[in-house]
Parts: structure tokens; C-alpha cells; sequence
């Protein structure tokens, strides 16, 4: 079996999931790009059956040599995606496909009848009031209720 050499090995590692993909800020490691990337692209072409299969590759990322692991570590219970990704470099389909996984209605009506499908701005605003909703913390207002 050919081994490949280091210098191989880290560029194959850099070219699978380029930065611009997602915000400058982002705080997710390497596996957890690499994750969130190929859930992105492919929930396009296979819907829920993308998770176990960027799971697994996610988990086969080579650690070049000289590097911690844990920078390549990956709990996909825990990983954010949602709030990490840069929107803009992605397609309308992949934006769509995410929004009807999540339940999120691409289309609308409009007042004459005909459906016409929202823009990649509006679908994104969605998802994060989406992801933004279901992760608010409850006040202590609504305690006292």
C-alpha cells in the first residue's frame, strides 16, 4: 500500500474545505468544517441521508503529522453549523434544500396566485430566526407565568 508523504497529506487536508465557506469568526475546528461543508453540499443531492455519510468521512480526516488531533475531533450533537456558515458563497439549492429540511417553506403566494420561490437573503434570515427560536434561553419572565 503507497504512503503518502507529509507535505501530501496536509495538502490534501487543506483543499477539502476552503475558509471562505464560513464567517472569519467562525470557532469551529477543522473536522467540524469539514462536516458542516459536506452536510451543506450534500443535503442537496440526498437530503438525510447526508449525516451518516459526512459523519463518516468527517471521522477519516488524516491528522498531518505535528498537529493535536483534537483539532480534527468532531461531536456532531454539538456541532453549530447553522450560525457558522457563510451563506453567500453557498448555492440557492443548497440553501433551499437546508430551509426544507428544517422545515423552513421556500415558496410563497402571492396575491394574484402564482408561487414564486423566496430569495437566498430571505431563506437565510429564516434560518437563523429558525435556529435563533429554538435555542433561546427562557427568561426569567416567563418563570412567573
Amino acid at each position: 500500500m503507497p504512503t503518502m508523504k507529509k507535505q501530501e497529506i496536509h495538502k490534501a487536508n487543506e483543499s477539502l474545505v476552503p475558509a471562505k465557506y464560513f464567517l472569519p469568526q467562525a470557532r469551529l475546528n477543522k473536522g467540524q468544517r469539514k462536516y458542516c461543508h459536506c452536510l451543506m453540499q450534500a443535503r442537496a443531492k440526498l437530503g438525510s441521508k447526508a449525516y451518516p455519510l459526512c459523519k463518516y468521512y468527517a471521522s477519516r480526516y488524516k491528522v498531518p503529522a505535528g498537529e493535536q488531533a483534537s483539532s480534527y475531533w468532531v461531536n456532531t450533537r454539538k456541532v453549530n453549523c447553522v450560525m457558522n456558515y457563510q451563506y453567500n458563497d453557498y448555492s440557492l439549492k443548497e440553501v433551499q434544500a437546508f430551509c426544507s429540511e428544517k422545515g423552513i417553506p421556500i415558496t410563497y403566494k402571492t396575491p394574484s396566485g402564482t408561487t414564486k420561490h423566496y430569495a437566498k437573503n430571505k431563506l437565510v434570515e429564516f434560518l437563523i430566526n429558525n435556529y435563533l427560536s429554538r435555542k433561546r434561553k427562557p427568561t426569567p419572565a416567563s418563570y412567573a407565568k
